[in-house]
């Protein structure tokens, strides 16, 4: 029986989710369970030195990959005693593995202890070195063909023998999500469940556009990050800061040359051909498209279009949607929300 704090904490914590969402019994008790537990923690470093620790349910190992082609590549793997599947999550633009990505990542392990979980860095601040592109690289991400940037990773989970994994990307994420999905079967693994959160690729934009509905979205970011009242992922996050030198280091890293082309493949707007492709060529593949309905980049308007043209041509077996009611672009940086969005898109494709 839960004690009264607890009971009022998990009607505080349902209560709260359940402005933007009707998640499901078994999604809001889980999220709440790991919203305990996290939050207990007073620091990031004794968060992570418990998550590694032996009694831990899984351990996070980092590594860099090699592949034939390409600069190396810094991946973290989330190993649990006894997985059962594997996710691989996509982080959003000029993000690298850092403690903020990190603390994202191991809430969704909490709430999922029998998922690894598998992930990236992306081109980040000046210091960070991986996901750099090539020149030929750039040219063609430039055009939305973002082959280049995910191959890493399949690379890595074929020779990991992996040969089922759910793929989970929010923002720019979303779009490698759905390019790793639709390459996944050339690396002989299929892709049960494609789960894009907030793209910002759907509908062609200016440089200029996608850099100030990008900006406008940073409004949001804090009040988000306070709602999650977890001082280690507060602590996590101003750690990854410090690195990368604060906003200052985060914005030179945008205007790396592989994250101009990054932007300009964005800004082509391909997310609905791309996600049509996919689930139309991948019959074991069902698909769960959220996003919020303030949001700065996954116009709500859009969004509702799109997902009912792929309604009409999937059926709600092979594809749904999950709008997010009142959520802006920044929903993500909510751990606990974000987490719920997660678990409850995976339970619903069950």
């Amino acid at each position: 029986m839960l004690h009264q704090t607890n009971m009022e904490d998990f009607m505080q914590n349902t209560e709260r989710l359940s402005q933007y969402y009707e998640f499901d019994d078994t999604t809001l008790d889980v999220v709440t369970e790991t919203a305990e537990k996290l939050r207990s923690f007073p620091d990031w470093n004794s968060m992570y030195s418990d998550f590694q620790s032996s009694r831990s349910h899984a351990h996070m190992h980092e590594t860099t990959v090699s592949p034939q082609y390409g600069f190396p590549i810094k991946l973290i793997d989330i190993i649990p005693v006894e997985a059962e599947s594997t996710m691989i999550y996509h982080l959003p633009m000029g993000n690298s593995i850092d403690e903020n990505m990190q603390a994202r990542l191991m809430a969704l392990s909490t709430a999922l202890p029998n998922t690894r979980i598998i992930a990236s860095s992306n081109p980040a601040h000046p210091l960070a070195k991986g996901g750099k592109l090539y020149k030929s690289d750039r040219d063609r991400v430039s055009k939305g063909i973002f082959r280049d940037t995910i191959e890493p990773i399949l690379f890595y989970a074929h020779t990991q023998k992996i040969n089922t994994a759910d793929q989970v990307g929010y923002s720019y994420g979303a779009d490698k999500a759905v390019s790793t999905a639709s390459l996944a079967n050339g690396f002989d693994i299929q892709t049960p469940n494609l789960i894009p959160i907030e793209p910002a690729s759907v509908l062609p934009r200016s440089l200029g556009k996608l850099g100030s509905d990008f900006l406008s979205s940073n409004s949001e970011l804090k009040r988000y990050v306070k709602a999650s009242e977890m001082p280690a992922y507060e602590d996590a996050r101003k750690i990854a800061s410090r690195k990368q030198g604060g906003l200052i280091g985060y914005t030179l890293g945008l205007l790396r040359l592989s994250n101009v082309a990054i932007s300009k493949g964005i800004a082509s707007g391909k997310f609905e051909q791309n996600l049509t492709s996919v689930i139309r060529r991948c019959p074991e593949t069902n698909s769960t498209l959220i996003w919020g309905t303030e949001s700065e980049l996954s116009i709500n308007g859009i969004m509702k279009a799109l997902s009912s043209r792929l309604g009409k041509t999937f059926g709600d077996q092979r594809f749904q949607s999950m709008p997010i009611e009142g959520g802006h672009h920044a929903m993500g940086d909510d751990i606990f929300l974000h987490t719920a969005l997660v678990h409850q898109a995976l339970n619903q494709t069950d």
